[in-house]
């Protein structure tokens, strides 16, 4: 028991180190000049993992493990998408174009019983975002296709992580075998998978000019603790 205590310990205080450090980098971005959508997508990205973190840090420390986890399928997520458009920024449109398609299906509804002319304003918000996309990738395919998360993970070069996005949606969509914490072995894995989500983000925003002078070293025990067997090693 004591040896799992020191492992949570040891894990949880990277996971809100990291977490300090990106919200001062997101900070530090403020009044820079970025380099457009790309960028812009990357940020969003990196402050939806730096709220989850957030929230992550203080439901662990104080015991909430299976609260907790309903954090680190969405931060996975997020990361994955981080990396893909990083490995091929021209996944950015289809990654626009797979949201549209689904708020077309789950927020028309909705809009349209509620008087709202979805379709003008949805068509308007389309054709700003296609005229600034063509003027920012002048070379990039606009590929009208849903791009699935595992294609995005198997993109980004990180196909297998894509497995532990699955097993965490478990506990987010309420599968039996988490409400009775047969999954609950996952907890020593738990604050490994949410570091690496937020050294991605981290790494993301440092590349785009943000501020992050511990990069290296929080890198260093994020392996270290891969090593000891706190979760796979993010790469």
């Amino acid at each position: 028991m004591t040896m799992e205590n020191d492992a949570e310990n040891i894990s949880l205080e990277l996971v809100h180190d990291m977490q300090g450090e990106l919200c001062d980098a997101l900070n530090s971005l403020a009044g820079k000049k970025n380099n457009g959508l790309l960028d812009k997508f990357v940020m969003y990205m990196s402050k939806y993992i730096n709220m989850a973190a957030d929230a992550y840090v203080p439901l662990r420390k104080s015991s909430k493990l299976d609260a907790s986890k309903l954090l680190i399928r969405p931060s996975i997520e997020a990361a994955i998408q981080i990396l893909a458009v990083q490995k091929k920024p021209d996944l950015l449109y289809r990654i626009a174009y797979s949201a549209r398609i689904q708020d077309r299906k789950l927020v028309r509804p909705s809009a349209i019983k509620s008087g709202w002319d979805y379709d003008a304003e949805d068509n308007k918000r389309w054709c700003r975002f296609e005229q600034q996309y063509r003027a920012h990738f002048p070379n990039h395919a606009l590929e009208q296709k849903e791009l699935s998360l595992i294609d995005a993970a198997t993109t980004a070069g990180v196909g297998w992580y894509y497995d532990v996005y699955r097993l965490y949606s478990r506990f987010t969509h309420a599968a039996l075998t988490a409400a009775t914490g047969a999954l609950n072995y996952t907890d020593i894995d738990d604050n490994c998978h949410m570091a690496a989500c937020v050294c991605s983000g981290l790494e993301a925003v440092a590349t785009g000019g943000a501020t992050a002078p511990h990069l290296d070293s929080f890198r260093r025990r994020l392996s270290a603790l891969g090593e000891s067997g706190g979760g796979k090693q993010h790469n």
